[in-house]
């Protein structure tokens, strides 16, 4: 009996040995890598496409060897830290975020996951040296806030007899506060009156451009 069952141990050995090299399907499926992503609006979904793109390029196709989570915080902060928590506790492979403070959040939280962020409006408090960033934080910034005092300086070198400067910003945006502190101080500097007339999104801003854009309100105007 003990012969037959080492008999029969070889050749099921055997077999699984010869499924293993010859089937390729037989083998065990690939990894498939999780990735969990954090969004601030809807306005971030072009950049995700395009990062769903580029992936797929190299080979990583969705649903078969690569898993997206996305969560769109709609500038909620209550709800983006939820899903920041979210995001952690499924322990992904990589976290993409396209929002400033959660970048700042993640950062702050030194996860051991790394975190791509992208189209960010300031790189302040996140990775202190954007050519060589530290740890596991990296990406691209937008420069919204970062360069919003050389927007500014631009503005007057070409039209140096500016006073006053219109900007309709969206306050709920995640880059506001930062941006508004740039400008401002820019604008101090460049003894230039910021005229700030917000709107709530991009319908409303247009359904009021003109009474937004005027000589009345200011000589120039900087988009946000």
């Amino acid at each position: 009996q003990a012969i037959n069952i080492l008999f029969l141990v070889v050749i099921v050995g055997g077999a699984a040995v010869w499924l293993y090299y010859f089937y390729p399907n037989f083998q065990s499926a690939p990894k498939k890598y999780k990735i969990g992503i954090l969004i601030e609006q809807d306005l971030f979904l072009a950049n995700i496409d395009g990062f769903k793109s580029a992936m797929a390029g190299l080979g990583y196709k969705e649903n078969q060897n690569i898993e997206y989570s996305l969560k769109n915080a709609k500038a909620d902060e209550k709800l983006r830290r939820q899903q920041e928590n979210e995001i952690i506790a499924a322990k992904p492979d990589l976290i993409v975020v396209a929002s400033t403070p959660a970048a700042k959040e993640f950062s702050d939280k030194r996860l051991s996951t790394p975190v791509l962020f992208i189209d960010i409006g300031s790189a302040a408090g996140i990775v202190e040296n954007i050519a060589r960033p530290e740890a596991n934080v990296t990406g691209i910034l937008s420069g919204t806030a970062d360069l919003a005092g050389k927007r500014l300086e631009m503005l007057k070198s070409i039209a140096p007899d500016i006073r006053k400067v219109i900007i309709s910003p969206e306050k709920d945006f995640s880059s506001y506060a930062i941006f508004m502190k740039a400008l401002r101080e820019a604008a101090q500097n460049l003894k230039i009156e910021i005229v700030e007339i917000p709107s709530a999104n991009q319908q409303d801003f247009m359904a009021r451009l003109t009474q937004i854009i005027n000589r009345k309100n200011g000589d120039a105007f900087v988009y946000f």
